[in-house]
């Protein structure tokens, strides 16, 4: 009745092949058990990230997954620039479903306009809010 946790990193030349490889490397890391995979957390600093969400999926198929492009990805089990790192949690008591908003939250075009600075505040902060 534990929660697992999984990391998997990959430097892979190839997009596809960094997130497959970064993901098998994440399932791997797992306890063999049933309990299936709850959320998957994708981080990549790869040159064709959407190359490497295609790995990865194909690996993780309908998992719930958040991504995010990022300058380097560190963990306890290494570091990698130019590559990407999974993170699988695997737990019988938590679970995430996916919500797909399908309309335009605010006319057509960004939610919240062009962003600039820096702020404590966050998206809270007017003065980010391009005019």
């Amino acid at each position: 009745m534990a929660t697992h946790i999984g990391v998997g990193l990959s430097d892979q030349a190839k997009g596809f092949d960094c997130g497959r490889d970064a993901a098998r490397a994440a399932c791997a890391s797992l306890p063999d058990t049933n309990v299936p995979i709850t959320l998957a957390l994708l981080f990549t600093s790869h040159a064709h990230p959407e190359q490497v969400l295609k790995g990865a999926n194909a690996v993780l198929g309908d998992v719930p997954l958040i991504g995010a492009t990022s300058v380097g990805q560190y963990s306890h089990h290494g570091y990698v620039e130019h590559g990407a790192g999974v993170l699988l949690i695997q737990s019988e008591h938590i679970r995430f479903h996916t919500n797909r908003y399908q309309r335009p939250l605010v006319g057509k075009g960004r939610l919240l306009g062009a962003l600039r600075g820096v702020t404590t505040e966050g998206l809270a902060a007017l003065f980010i809010i391009a005019r």
